[in-house]
């Protein structure tokens, strides 16, 4: 029966790869991505039939002279630089966070608590074991920062073309996201350390807890928008995970 029902064409000389070509215009499941969700839901969709039907199908030309693949570029195109311009923004956004992160961790290093030892050079806190958890964690906070901006990075500068949305673009959206979110919380935990090393008072903890509110409300923006990320980015066959080689398809014009 699949066989049969993938070789039919319709009266402008459509085969059923051309008609998952089409835009379907509109968000299947979940807008919380809007373009970007629908581009890659399409394309997962547009490889999935494929598998379905036979070779010939996948270079066959309709009444206009265009294969499934050609049909599917070109009623995609707006699609695709919506998709682009919303992840754009997502990382322009991050990017002010990750850069901040960044900056701190970088400062820390020559602003340290308690300053330098004049005799030897050596911090004064050397020896405290509070004060080297501080200095490893701001050093965590900085590496994870930097890899989150290098990420984001890769991601402006991608080509953004229409398989991008399948793979390259979800994958490292989540990565750059997630160690944004670590390099917060470890920012976090560091100055608490640092107020701890500075101050042995009650004081010092109602404060460090007060002074974490800003981080971790951030934390929460940030935790949001990779949870956006985790649902745009979705195992290959989540259209019928027990039924992969059944094809569901409808077309009226047939």
């Amino acid at each position: 029966m699949k066989d049969t029902v993938t070789q039919i064409r319709d009266k402008e000389g459509n085969n059923i790869l051309h008609s998952v070509a089409m835009n379907s215009g509109k968000n299947p499941q979940d807008n919380a991505w809007g373009a970007a969700y629908q581009m890659r839901h399409e394309l997962l969709w547009f490889k999935e039939v494929s598998l379905m039907v036979p070779p010939q199908s996948k270079e066959m030309k309709n009444a206009q002279g265009l294969t499934p693949s050609e049909l599917f570029t070109n009623n995609h195109k707006a699609l695709a630089l919506e998709g682009e311009a919303l992840i754009k923004g997502t990382i322009g956004q991050s990017m002010v966070a990750a850069t901040l992160i960044s900056t701190i961790g970088f400062s820390v290093v020559f602003t340290i608590p308690g300053g330098y030892n004049q005799n030897n050079g050596f911090p004064i806190f050397l020896q405290n074991k509070v004060f080297t958890l501080f200095i490893i964690l701001d050093a965590i906070s900085f590496l994870l920062s930097s890899f989150s901006i290098i990420t984001f990075l890769t991601i402006m500068v991608t080509s953004y073309g229409q398989n991008d949305f399948v793979e390259t673009l979800p994958q490292n959206l989540l990565l750059g996201q997630a160690t944004l979110i670590l390099s917060i919380f470890t920012t976090m935990i560091a100055f608490i350390a640092s107020f701890f090393v500075l101050y042995h008072s009650s004081l010092s903890i109602v404060i460090a807890l007060l002074a974490t509110i800003p981080a971790m409300l951030l934390s929460k923006q940030q935790y949001h928008v990779a949870a956006k990320v985790s649902r745009l980015y979705k195992p290959w066959h989540h259209f019928h995970p027990n039924l992969r080689h059944v094809l569901h398809y409808q077309n009226p014009r047939f």
